[in-house]
């Protein structure tokens, strides 16, 4: 027995040490030029990389807006990156621009004067099968995590076993878990810029507006707070300042917010911005100290819009909050018009999100309000919704607004939302009128409507032509006179150059009604729609699909005393 056990410690003694586990590492830095660096070596044998899969407007902004420079190893592909034969590393250094037609999770925004990057690092993130990720961050300063920290380096690591979990989560799920720590905003800079508690606000913005940043942060962050008890910990605000006049806003799990805001004071007004404030503080609460379903992004976006003027209201006249309700109101019967609520679809839908859902949860909440008189009213009443932490879905807010029923479809608002008949901009408004929210206006012409409506009704008509125009994609500015294309986007006969001002030969900007109804008439009898330039030049295109019904030719009022109903 003794002899059987010695061989067994020699032979273990003897043997070979374990094989080192294969690792990727990722190395993120800011260079003197200010430009974003990211060097990525993999295991030997390994040439092709694949970036985690983003959603498709990520990729896209990947592709076609982001400003790279691969090396002499690096090859960029749509999706992946190739090293070259020979190469053991793939290097990518990234020009960082403010992207102006892309809100969603930034690839890269530069600080102002050059001092530093602001970046998503989902964008960046490469995950191997049965590979350790080692990812490391230097910069004299790095702020990540909801955290400003001193030089680095900051480092994440996965073993193999958790990529591979990460990996097969994406698969079935089609998103990759956040409790990685490898898909939020990180901060590399050379100085801290304007400090404040919990923020990073850039120095162009003027000490006049950084100091108003501070209060009105404050502010909203306690009410929300007090309304549901709890807050998030940390948190970190990062404000830039562009020359574009534009604003853009993005929390992530960190938590970390992402503020862009025109350099120009004048472009963005008072009001604008406390409720822009108010909505993306929001996303701490409803998507990150309690969760949503983010598949379906009109529920997250649509309660952090009505959060945001639920807690505005106190801080405006009541009809200037009014105006606002019903802008968003007739937005979203202009948007979803004859389509049916059943089976609201998944994934963004660009402004349906956040006017349909905001209207979405007005009209649940004046529903809870009049089926419960005694229950919490406002704010509270809102952030009841994630009562026992419970996850925002569609069944939550369908038993908050109707109460718990054997069957859903039977409530009124499961009958908004669920009925395969019910035509949506009709249901929506039948019910707000029966509540005795609003009263239905009828529409004559475009003279009764204020000029923010005019502008979004000529915006939807415009937005219909280039997706069917330009390959889904959109990209216009609306100025005074007429509406600027986006010159980057690959159009079959929309000009590059040149402002839009009519269609069928009326003003868009004066008449969208009549222009509306004009290419409807035309649409209907199988014929093309043309579009006027300012300067004297036309383009005829097709008519996208469903232009030859007719659109809502009415609006929303709210009723006086309609808030109190609401349960406000």
């Amino acid at each position: 027995m003794k002899n059987v056990m010695g061989a067994l410690l020699l032979a273990a003694a003897t043997a070979a040490p374990a094989q080192a586990e294969r690792s990727l590492l990722i190395q993120g830095s800011l260079t003197e030029q200010g430009e974003l660096q990211l060097r990525y070596q993999p295991p030997p044998g390994v040439q092709e990389l694949p970036f985690a899969k983003l959603q498709e407007h990520g990729l896209a902004a990947w592709r076609k807006q982001l400003q790279l420079q691969p090396d002499a190893c690096t090859e960029l592909l749509p999706s992946a990156l190739r090293l070259r034969p020979g190469c053991v590393a793939a290097t990518l250094t990234i020009r960082p621009q403010t992207l102006q037609a892309y809100a969603v999770y930034q690839p890269a925004e530069p600080l102002s004067d050059g001092q530093g990057v602001l970046l998503h690092t989902g964008h960046y993130l490469v995950l191997l099968p049965d590979t350790a990720l080692h990812w490391e961050w230097r910069a004299p300063w790095v702020a990540e995590g909801g955290t400003l920290r001193a030089q680095g380096p900051v480092v994440r690591q996965l073993s193999a076993e958790q990529v591979n979990q990460a990996l097969a989560q994406q698969a079935r799920e089609g998103s990759l878990p956040e409790q990685l720590g490898l898909w939020d905003y990180l901060l590399l800079g050379r100085s801290e810029l304007q400090r404040a508690p919990g923020a990073v606000l850039d120095g162009r913005l003027g000490a006049e507006r950084v100091h108003q940043l501070r209060q009105l942060l404050a502010q909203i962050h306690a009410d929300y707070a007090q309304a549901y008890g709890d807050a998030p910990p940390g948190g970190l605000v990062v404000a830039v300042a562009s020359e574009l006049r534009g604003y853009h806003g993005d929390t992530t799990v960190g938590p970390m917010m992402r503020l862009r805001l025109p350099m120009n004071a004048a472009a963005l007004s008072q009001a604008d911005l406390q409720y822009f404030l108010a909505h993306e503080t929001a996303h701490w609460w409803n998507s990150g100290l309690y969760s949503s379903d983010e598949l379906r992004p009109w529920l997250h976006e649509g309660h952090a819009e009505w959060l945001a003027h639920v807690q505005q209201r106190p801080h405006h006249p009541q009809a200037d909050w009014n105006a606002r309700v019903e802008r968003a109101l007739n937005a979203c019967l202009r948007l979803r018009a004859g389509q049916v609520a059943a089976g609201l679809p998944t994934g963004r839908k660009s402004r349906e999100d956040y006017d349909c859902g905001m209207s979405l949860f007005l009209t649940a909440q004046a529903l809870r309000a009049q089926r419960q008189p005694d229950a919490s009213r406002g704010l509270q009443g809102l952030a009841s919704l994630h009562a026992g932490a419970a996850r925002l879905t569609v069944e939550r807010l369908l038993e908050w607004a109707d109460g718990p029923l054997a069957n859903p479809a039977e409530g009124a608002f499961g009958r908004l939302l669920l009925d395969p008949e019910q035509e949506f901009s009709t249901g929506l408004s039948e019910l707000l009128q029966r509540l005795g929210v609003a009263r239905a206006e009828r529409l004559q012409s475009s003279e009764a409507l204020g000029l923010a409506d005019r502008q979004a009704r000529a915006g939807d008509l415009l937005a219909d032509l280039m997706r069917a125009d330009c390959a889904g994609a959109v990209g216009f500015w609306t100025l005074d006179d007429g509406f600027k294309l986006d010159p980057r986007l690959s159009c079959t006969r929309l000009p590059r150059e040149g402002k839009v001002i009519a269609l069928q030969g009326q003003s868009l900007l004066e008449r969208p009604l009549e222009a509306q109804a004009a290419a409807a008439a035309a649409c209907r009898e199988g014929a093309s729609v043309q579009l006027s330039l300012q300067g004297g030049g036309t383009v005829v295109l097709n008519c996208p699909q469903g232009w030859a019904r007719e659109r809502p030719q009415w609006q929303l009022r709210l009723l006086p005393g309609a808030h109190q109903l609401i349960g406000l």
